[in-house]
């Protein structure tokens, strides 16, 4: 929506029968009075963009951990506390 209102165009309201990828990009480059079709492959690429990869998601998150356990321990060390 912040899209929509930088280029002062009035908003467009997703429809029910359209997945998520081309809602999006009915959404962003949609105007009211005229009809918009998504091209399929851009949402079909866009929808694995948004969706991602099940793989892709555990490592990321996994890292997570690990670099939080890493600034606790430079923080005790500043602090002068053994790690």
């Amino acid at each position: 929506m912040a899209y929509k209102y930088s280029i002062g165009q009035p908003f467009v309201y997703p429809k029910n029968d359209l997945d998520y990828a081309s809602n999006f990009l009915r959404m962003c480059y949609a105007v009211p009075c005229g009809e918009y079709h998504a091209n399929p492959v851009l949402a079909r690429a866009m929808d694995k963009i948004f969706t991602g990869s099940p793989s892709l998601m555990s490592a990321a998150t996994a890292a997570f951990p690990e670099t939080s356990v890493q600034i606790r321990s430079v923080r005790r060390c500043s602090a002068g506390l053994t790690p």
